[in-house]
C-alpha cells in the first residue's frame, strides 16, 4: 500500500533545542509540533507558499517541500527540498554586515560617519554581490523574485536610515536624550522647546548633493502594497512606518488640525495602503503599540481602530490587551512571578510582600536599559534602609543565561536579579502587555500596582514619586 502525500503539505523535520516547534504567519496560520526529549522533530501541515517563522526564525516554504533542520553551535544547517531557498536567505541577511556597520536591522554609530556616497557605494557592492548569489541559486521562482524585492528595499532602508544620522555624535546624543527624559511628560511646551534642540546632536550634515543622493534613491518608486514582502521584511515594515509618519509630519489638509494624531494616523493608513493584508496588519500593530504606549489615554485611537477594523481575529485581540491594561491599572493586584536568580535559586513576587518593589525590564542586548543602570545603582543607594527593594528581570533568551549571568556580576548590578522563564513570552511579562525595554513598574507592600509604567531611574519624578511613598508611610524598615 503506497501513501500518497498531499501536494499542498510542507514537513519539517531535524533536531533542535526547544521543547515545542511553531509555525506560524502573519495571516493567523499556526501548527504546532512537540520536540521529543532527543531533540528530534517531526511537523508536517498544509500550508500555502510564503514566509513563516518557526518559534524565532524566519523560513521559506511552498507545498511539497520537505526541509530537515539541524541546529548546531554555528547555526542551523539545512538539508533536503527547499533547504537552498533558506540557506541563501540566511547568507543574504547576514552578508550586509560584511559591507556596512550593521546589524539587527540598525546601524551602529560608526556609520553616522561614513561619508554618504561612500556608504552607498558599499551598498552597491553589496547589491551586486547578492543578485549574482541570487542568479546562481536554483532556487523557486518566488523565493527569487521577493528575495529582489527584499534587495532593493534594503538599500532603500539603510541609505534612509544613514543619511538622517549622518553626523550624529553619540555623547551629544546621549546627552541630549537624558536630558529629554528629565522633562516632566506633562508639560508639553518645554518638551517641544527641547525637542526643536536636536539639532545640536550633528557635528555635520549632509551636502545637498548627498540629500538629492537619497530621496534619488531611496525615496523613489517605494511601494508601500507588497504582501508579499511585508510578510518577512523589517527592512520594509520600517520603511513603511517611516513613510506614514514622513506623511503626517507633512500634512497640509485643511481639516488636518481639527483631526486628531489617532485619526491622522488611521486616515494616512486608509489613504495609501490598497493591499487589505498589510492595511489591516498596519492598524492593528499601530493600535497595539497606541495601547501600550498610552495606557488609559489610549481609549480615542481604540474605539477608533475598533471601528475600521474588517479582521476579527485582531479586534478580538485589542479587546484582550485593553482587557488585561485596565485590570492592572493602579490599585489592582500585580500578576505572580517565580524566576530564577544569579545563583539559581528561585525568587517570587510574594517573596516581597510587605516591601514597596520597583522592577527593571531589561535585557544585556538593550542599550537604553544599559543607559539607566548607573542611575538605578543612585537610586538604590538613595534608599538603602528604606522599605522598598529593587529587582531586575532580564528578558534574555533563556539559551543565553550563561551570558546573563555574567553580565550580571561583571557589572556588579545590585538589588534582586532573575531571569524571566520565556523572555518577553513569560506570564509576567506578557500579563502587563510588555512589549519594549526598559520598562520599569512600581508595586506596593500589598502587592497592588503604584505605577506599571514608572518612572525610568534618569528621571527625577521617580524620586519625587519614591519620597512621596516613603513619607506617607513613615519610610524606614526596621528589620535590616
Amino acid at each position: 500500500m503506497t501513501c500518497l502525500v498531499s501536494v499542498a503539505q510542507i514537513t519539517i523535520s531535524g533536531h533542535i533545542d526547544a521543547k515545542r516547534l511553531v509555525l506560524a504567519n502573519a495571516g493567523h496560520f499556526s501548527c504546532q509540533a512537540p520536540v521529543r526529549p532527543d531533540g528530534r522533530f517531526l511537523l508536517t501541515c498544509e500550508a500555502d507558499t510564503g514566509y513563516y517563522t518557526l518559534n524565532d526564525s524566519i523560513l521559506y516554504l511552498e507545498p511539497g517541500m520537505k526541509v530537515r533542520i539541524d541546529a548546531q553551535d554555528a547555526g542551523w544547517t539545512f538539508s533536503g527540498k527547499g533547504a537552498n531557498e533558506n540557506r541563501l536567505m540566511r547568507r543574504l541577511n547576514a552578508m550586509i554586515g560584511d559591507f556596512i556597520p550593521a546589524a539587527a536591522d540598525t546601524l551602529s554609530d560608526k556609520a553616522n560617519m561614513i561619508q554618504p556616497d561612500s556608504f552607498y557605494h558599499s551598498l552597491q557592492i553589496y547589491r551586486d554581490k547578492a543578485l549574482a548569489m541570487l542568479a546562481g541559486c536554483h532556487c523557486s521562482p518566488s523565493f527569487l523574485k521577493t528575495q529582489r524585492d527584499q534587495l532593493e528595499y534594503v538599500i532603500k532602508y539603510y541609505t534612509r536610515l544613514q543619511i538622517i544620522n549622518y553626523g550624529v555624535d553619540p555623547e551629544r546624543k546621549a546627552v541630549f536624550l537624558r536630558e529629554l527624559r528629565q522633562i516632566d511628560p506633562n508639560d508639553q511646551s518645554r518638551l517641544l522647546q527641547k525637542s526643536m534642540t536636536y539639532g545640536s546632536v550633528y557635528i555635520k550634515r549632509p551636502t545637498s548633493k548627498e540629500w538629492q543622493l537619497y530621496y534619488s534613491d531611496q525615496m523613489r518608486d517605494i511601494d508601500m502594497n507588497l504582501r508579499d514582502l511585508y510578510a518577512f521584511s523589517a527592512e520594509y515594515k520600517k520603511l513603511l512606518n517611516d513613510e506614514l509618519t514622513d506623511m503626517l509630519n507633512n500634512s497640509a489638509s485643511p481639516n488636518a488640525a481639527s483631526r486628531s494624531q489617532d485619526e491622522k494616523t488611521i486616515d494616512a493608513v486608509n489613504a495609501k495602503i490598497t493591499d487589505s493584508f498589510i492595511r489591516e496588519d498596519l492598524l492593528y500593530r499601530l493600535t497595539l503599540s497606541d495601547l501600550k504606549r498610552k495606557g488609559k489615554n489610549a481609549a480615542e485611537y481604540y474605539s477608533a481602530y475598533l471601528e475600521h477594523t474588517d479582521d476579527t481575529i485582531h479586534a478580538d485581540n485589542i479587546r484582550a490587551v485593553k482587557e488585561n491594561m485596565d485590570r492592572y491599572s493602579p490599585g489592582a493586584e500585580a500578576p505572580a512571578f517565580t524566576f530564577r536568580g544569579v545563583d539559581g535559586a528561585p525568587v517570587s513576587l510574594s517573596d516581597l510582600r510587605g516591601h514597596y518593589v520597583y522592577i527593571d525590564i531589561w535585557a544585556t542586548w538593550c542599550e537604553p536599559c544599559i543607559h539607566e543602570l548607573p542611575y538605578l545603582l543612585a537610586v538604590g543607594k538613595k534608599y538603602d534602609g528604606k522599605n522598598i527593594r529593587f529587582i531586575g528581570i532580564s528578558v534574555d533568551k533563556p539559551k543565553d543565561s550563561a551570558s546573563w549571568r555574567q553580565f550580571v556580576m561583571h557589572n556588579g548590578m545590585q538589588g534582586v536579579q532573575v531571569l524571566a522563564d520565556h523572555d518577553f513570552s513569560s506570564g509576567f511579562i506578557s500579563s502587563l502587555g510588555i512589549i519594549s525595554i526598559p520598562r520599569f513598574i512600581l508595586i506596593d507592600p500589598a502587592g497592588k500596582i503604584v505605577d506599571a509604567d514608572a518612572a525610568r531611574p534618569s528621571d527625577p519624578q521617580l524620586s519625587r514619586l519614591i519620597d512621596k511613598l516613603m513619607s506617607q508611610a513613615g519610610g524606614r524598615y526596621s528589620d535590616r
